[in-house]
């Protein structure tokens, strides 16, 4: 099986997609929980998994050239420089040159083909030019690079999260890549799938206060939704509540069964981006939350709850992830049978060209064959 490396893995969800096809040979993550968690999951999911748990910055050249060779690189650098929240960027921010390091593992080990993931914020405003650099020095290392904004939920998801997806193919590769299609909305998944009847399990809860706001806020609604404005001025301060333009749409939010579920954070009890149950007077659960993600039940997380959420929340939806897996599979699969096509076809002209010699041959005649003959040859 050919082998993958992945760099700013986190708990590698975006690995985790890709075990159908490709061997995970190698994970570079900082994090603490992130690494223990990809070492608890190591035998079970990715058993020949070398784990580093170091900073990336620190790793030198001829290690990472010890990698060379591998068909794929995967990875998503620090997205929070980028937010879409955000109208520019900090260039003095160290998390920027995760591009960087990413080019650097693509220049040294040289893969067939590389997926690069990142908040969709980076293309926007003054942001776009560390992309479009990213991009360019791609491309001089030899790369065609075609990139697109995916929302996870099209791809079978319960969440809606738009996400950056960058894919290198190197030009010696000679396929080309094709973004997947979204699925039947028959497959699609909403907030009721991730839902189950079964002990809580690890989860934050509201204050006090909090909790008795959210009481009157009904399924699907937010803080618009309360009663009176005595309450959503408790909610939000007067300032919030008089705001002209309005939005906030996100705080003190209650999902609904039947909808998507909004972007996963790195904590679900934060005011302003609550994933509150449809029923139950909580956030959601690290269970509900990972399940959100698409991580499997049988996926262990280990740590503090607040770690938990956080490691999720920074991971990458599975079924994105196998969705641009199976792309790449199947778009080497129309490299081969086109191969196949063209060289039927070449056969056949080849047939054809040696039948009609043949009843030139057989239609000449007999003294004049032999001189002939080679010609027709020739």
């Amino acid at each position: 099986m050919e082998k993958i490396v992945s760099i700013f893995s986190g708990i590698d969800i975006l690995g985790q997609g890709f075990i159908k096809q490709y061997e995970l040979a190698l994970a570079v993550e900082l994090d603490k929980t992130a690494a223990n968690i990809l070492k608890i999951n190591k035998e079970k999911y990715h058993p020949n998994l070398t784990i580093w748990n170091r900073d990336i910055y620190s790793i030198k050249d001829e290690e990472i050239a010890q990698w060379k060779g591998v068909s794929g690189l995967i990875g998503g650098p620090p997205c929070q420089p980028f937010s879409p929240g955000k109208h520019g960027f900090d260039p003095s921010d160290e998390r920027i040159k995760g591009l960087i390091y990413y080019l650097r593992w693509t220049r040294i080990i040289q893969p067939e083909f590389f997926i690069f993931e990142n908040t969709f914020g980076l293309l926007q405003g003054d942001k776009k030019i560390i992309f479009n650099y990213f991009k360019e020095e791609a491309e001089k290392l030899g790369y065609i690079v075609n990139f697109k904004i995916l929302n996870a939920h099209d791809y079978g998801n319960a969440q809606e999260r738009k996400r950056l997806i960058v894919v290198g193919v190197h030009k010696t590769a000679s396929w080309t890549f094709n973004f997947p299609s979204p699925v039947a909305d028959n497959q699609k998944k909403y907030v009721r799938d991730i839902l189950r009847d079964e002990p809580l399990g690890d989860c934050v809860f509201f204050s006090e206060e909090r909790a008795s706001i959210m009481k009157y806020i009904p399924e699907g609604g937010n803080w618009k939704s309360l009663p009176t404005d005595e309450l959503k001025i408790k909610a939000m301060g007067e300032k919030n509540f008089y705001r002209p333009e309005g939005g906030m749409t996100g705080a003190y939010r209650r999902l609904h069964r039947d909808k998507p579920c909004p972007t996963i954070m790195t904590s679900p009890a934060q005011r302003n981006t609550l994933l509150t149950h449809p029923i139950e007077n909580r956030p959601l659960s690290v269970a509900e939350c990972a399940r959100g993600m698409g991580i499997p039940d049988d996926y262990q997380l280990e740590g503090a709850p607040s770690n938990k959420y956080r490691v999720i929340g920074n991971a990458v939806p599975l079924e994105l992830s196998q969705a641009i897996a199976q792309a790449i599979a199947d778009s080497k699969k129309q490299k081969s049978l086109n191969d196949t096509k063209e060289e039927n076809e070449w056969q056949q002209l080849s047939l054809l060209f040696e039948e009609e010699k043949q009843n030139q041959l057989e239609q000449l005649p007999p003294d004049k064959k032999d001189g002939e003959q080679l010609e027709l040859l020739l």
